[in-house]
């Protein structure tokens, strides 16, 4: 079964500190009620996820993966499958193009069974990557640009975005190009999902310049989706996007992505980082109350660096010291903040990964890591 919660809004952080529709009442049957505008409805308790960063290569894949993210505590995991964008044509590359196993659809249908039988529940939440311009034949990838055996350089449709949220096609007819592709890959997922009983799905995930430019497909998109799929739809919002998207009446749920600037120092204090976020929970909750829908926090975490809290996107910056101190700091700083607002359903910590890495990385994941406890005791409350 699926159902939705209702949902609100995200941040934003202004660097001062520097189905189908049913014209009738809510009709209630269990957990599940279906309302106007043919949005799910329902309550559901707190999310207390985490994000799931699948192997590499299958053989890597952990058995006990899902029983240790119960063991904090956790009782939903979010799967990211990754979709290539081909910058050639502007078309999304299949499946067996993407040779990392955890991204694929194939390798996603089975770490939702697998979590499905340890009894977690499951978010599906795509999100599209941008290939290097490549030959045609698909050759030498990993390069910026590249010639043919004519010398003719291969064209970049994409006009230079180095991340999704930058994705901006120069023409109408290169934008209907990809919305046609994106549409059949997320209608395969949506398909998926509702085959699999995937509790929450989200259409996409920081496309934000297509979902300011493009609105009216979204809108279709949600339709089409509705069609194939009867549980709750979200979109997951980078944290500077969520208020100039037009669509969030026909979701059944907010979703953002946290990744606001909060703090300046090297090593982030708890009670003056709680002081930053306060600006942005007010204007969190008018949001919320405007669109009488609650937030889930589809995404939320911070490396185990310095500075960690100025922009918190930030894979990789050079710094390989590690400062366990300030992603504790910020860790506790969020929950404080925000588990125990109302119209707060909860979230998702970016990443738990299958192959757990040693204390000394510096990466996302909090595994061995003293945030890990943290995030636990939260969890449990």
């Amino acid at each position: 079964m699926k159902r939705i919660f209702p949902f609100s809004h995200l941040c934003f952080f202004d660097m001062r500190i520097d189905r189908y529709a049913i014209p009738v009442l809510i009709i209630i049957f269990g957990t599940i009620s279906i309302g106007l505008e043919g949005q799910v409805i329902f309550q559901e308790e707190s999310i207390n996820g985490v994000s799931f960063r699948g192997p590499r290569y299958e053989r890597d894949l952990n058995p006990d993966s899902f029983g240790e993210i119960l063991e904090v505590n956790a009782n939903w995991v979010a799967f990211t499958p990754e979709v290539i964008l081909d910058r050639s044509t502007l078309k999304l590359r299949s499946d067996k193009d993407n040779h990392w196993w955890g991204n694929t659809i194939s390798g996603n249908i089975i770490l939702i069974r697998m979590a499905k039988e340890a009894g977690l529940k499951v978010m599906l939440k795509p999100q599209m990557i941008l290939d290097n311009v490549t030959f045609p034949s698909g050759l030498f990838s990993d390069l910026i640009k590249l010639e043919d055996q004519g010398g003719k350089i291969v064209s970049d449709k994409s006009d230079g975005a180095s991340w999704r949220g930058d994705f901006d096609p120069l023409t109408k007819e290169s934008w209907m190009i990809w919305e046609q592709s994106y549409r059949s890959y997320i209608l395969s997922l949506a398909r998926t999902a509702e085959e699999l009983e995937v509790d929450l799905f989200c259409i996409g995930t920081e496309l934000k310049i297509s979902t300011k430019k493009r609105p009216e497909f979204w809108r279709q998109l949600i339709s089409d989706v509705r069609k194939v799929y009867s549980g709750p739809i979200s979109y997951s919002a980078n944290w500077d996007e969520y208020s100039r998207i037009e669509f969030w009446d026909e979701l059944d749920i907010i979703g953002v992505n946290s990744y606001c600037p909060i703090s300046l120092r090297r090593t982030p204090t708890v009670e003056g980082t709680i002081d930053n976020w306060k600006y942005y929970k007010k204007v969190l909750k008018e949001f919320s109350e405007g669109l009488d829908k609650d937030v889930l926090i589809t995404e939320f975490g911070y490396r185990n660096v310095s500075f960690a809290g100025l922009r918190p996107w930030i894979h990789d910056d050079g710094d390989s010291k590690s400062n366990l101190e300030a992603q504790s700091n910020l860790y506790e700083a969020f929950f404080r903040s925000y588990w125990n607002e109302p119209w707060i359903k909860g979230g998702f910590s970016w990443n738990w990964d299958a192959v757990t890495k040693g204390i000394g990385n510096t990466d996302f994941s909090i595994q061995n890591k003293p945030a890990q406890e943290i995030l636990s005791n939260w969890y449990k409350k």
